[in-house]
């Protein structure tokens, strides 16, 4: 006995906003076959088509190609399965996996990541257009992404279905160079404003360094040491007598610039960064996923 035909669908979902649409397309008719487990049909061919297809549209769109990552085709094809064999079109897996939480299970750290999902189209031309139609998909697609992972599974009745896992890995920065080029950018952002530059100082980036480092080894940022000391009290301690000392600490942005920037966007960090200070010193680590920590410490000192 055949089964009813069911309707061609998509899911996109944007991690990062955390965003999620459904777009139900017309009903098709299908070759039915023997009810079955899923059958994989993640062919080496099937993947580069697909994927040049996503890079056309960005390269008409005038973005960078998208290149292949082994871990985020591992997580869309264990999703691609999982739907195939539940004959569910969704974000959410049989387990009540998430796409972000499949992508971290398949090793793959992210600054940010999305998922197109789509069920029914037969071929990359067909699935291509359904997504391109529809705005949610078609902003993964030209969306701030790096990397892509591509899967489509044949499940009952050799209904495809589709699934696309979008991302940005988190930059590898040299440890011993990126407090450099953080000053660097801070030093920009005071030149800009006509003031004079910031020196690094050796006891404020040992500070810095040490709560960026317990900070990274927590997973969240640490008001106090080990020792239960704050920053300040640490400085004060190990020789910087200061007037004034200031603190900045960002987490979740790779490059110094994107550090900078954001600080900049807000006035009480901006006003720090403009402020009546003449050392500085920086932290910078990165905990288990490659998430980095950065610290910074503006001081003017009494020594002076």
């Amino acid at each position: 006995m055949s089964r009813p035909s069911l309707p061609l669908g998509l899911l996109a979902g944007l991690i990062s906003l955390a965003s999620c649409s459904c777009a139900p397309l017309q009903a098709q008719s299908r070759i039915v076959r023997p009810q079955g487990a899923a059958v994989a049909a993640d062919d080496a061919e099937m993947a580069e088509s697909l994927i040049a297809a996503h890079n056309r549209e960005r390269e008409k769109a005038g973005l960078s190609p998208l290149k292949p990552a082994a871990k985020l085709t591992e997580a869309a094809q264990a999703h691609a399965k999982d739907m195939a064999s539940h004959e569910k079109m969704a974000h959410e897996g049989s387990d009540g996996s998430t796409p972000a939480q499949r992508v971290e299970k398949a090793g793959y750290p992210y600054q940010d990541t999305g998922e197109n999902v789509a069920a029914g189209q037969t071929s990359v031309d067909e699935v291509m257009t359904s997504w391109m139609n529809s705005p949610g998909h078609k902003a993964n697609i030209l969306g701030d992404f790096t990397e892509i992972g591509v899967a489509r599974v044949l499940g009952v009745d050799d209904r495809p279905y589709w699934c696309v896992n979008f991302g940005t890995p988190w930059p590898k920065l040299d440890p011993s160079k990126a407090p450099k080029q953080l000053v660097f950018a801070v030093n920009h952002t005071r030149e800009a404003s006509k003031l004079p530059p910031l020196k690094s100082n050796k006891v404020l980036s040992s500070v810095a360094s040490r709560y960026a480092k317990e900070s990274a080894t927590a997973g969240k940022f640490v008001s106090k040491d080990s020792e239960g000391l704050s920053p300040f009290e640490r400085a004060r301690k190990d020789g910087y007598h200061y007037l004034s000392l200031g603190e900045l600490a960002s987490s979740g942005r790779g490059t110094p610039e994107k550090v900078v920037s954001s600080w900049v966007e807000r006035e009480q960090q901006k006003a720090s960064l403009l402020g009546d200070f003449h050392d500085i010193g920086v932290g910078y680590a990165t905990d288990d996923k490659g998430v980095p920590y950065w610290v910074v410490l503006l001081g003017k000192s009494a020594d002076q």
